[in-house]
C-alpha cells in the first residue's frame, strides 16, 4: 500500500512535467519551463504543508521501486527535451541520456526532499535563475559564423 501511495504522489509531480516535455514549445523554453515546474512542484508541496510532505517523504523512502521509476521517468522527460533540441540544432549534447542524468543530479538541491529545509531561503529564486542560465549555456549549440 505504501508503494501505491508513494507512486500516486510522485505521478502528480511527473504528469505535468510530461506535458511540458512533450509540448510544442522550443526546446530551450521547454528546458526552462520543465526545470522550473519540477522545482515549484516540490517546493510548493513542502511550503504549503510540511507535515504532509514529511509523511510522503517517509513513504517514498520505503517505496524504492516507485522512487527509482519516478527518477527514470523524469530523466527520460529531460532526455526527450535535450534530444529535441539536438534535432532542431539548438542544443549541442553528445549523449542526451548521460546529460539528462547529469542535469537531474546537478539540480537536486532544488528538488530533492533532502534539501527541503533550504527551500524557504529568500535567495532561492535567484539561485534557480542562475543555475538554469548556467545549464542552458552549457547545452546551447555553438553559433558558427
Amino acid at each position: 500500500m505504501r508503494e501505491a501511495v508513494a507512486k500516486r504522489w510522485l505521478e502528480r509531480v511527473s504528469a505535468p512535467l510530461a506535458k511540458i516535455a512533450e509540448g510544442s514549445e522550443s526546446p530551450p523554453v521547454k528546458f526552462d519551463h520543465w526545470l522550473r515546474a519540477l522545482f515549484a512542484a516540490k517546493q510548493k508541496r513542502y511550503l504549503e504543508d510540511p507535515e504532509m510532505f514529511a509523511t510522503y517523504l517517509t513513504l517514498a523512502r520505503e517505496a524504492c521501486k516507485s522512487v527509482n521509476g519516478y527518477k527514470a521517468c523524469l530523466t527520460d522527460q529531460l532526455e526527450l527535451i535535450l534530444a529535441d533540441g539536438v534535432k532542431q540544432g539548438t542544443f549541442e549534447v553528445p549523449d542526451t541520456k548521460v546529460t539528462a542524468k547529469a542535469i537531474f543530479d546537478a539540480v537536486s538541491r532544488f528538488h530533492h526532499p533532502a534539501h527541503s529545509d533550504e527551500w524557504s531561503d529568500p535567495q532561492l529564486p535567484m539561485r534557480i535563475d542562475e543555475m538554469i542560465r548556467l545549464l542552458s549555456r552549457a547545452i546551447e549549440a555553438s553559433r558558427k559564423s
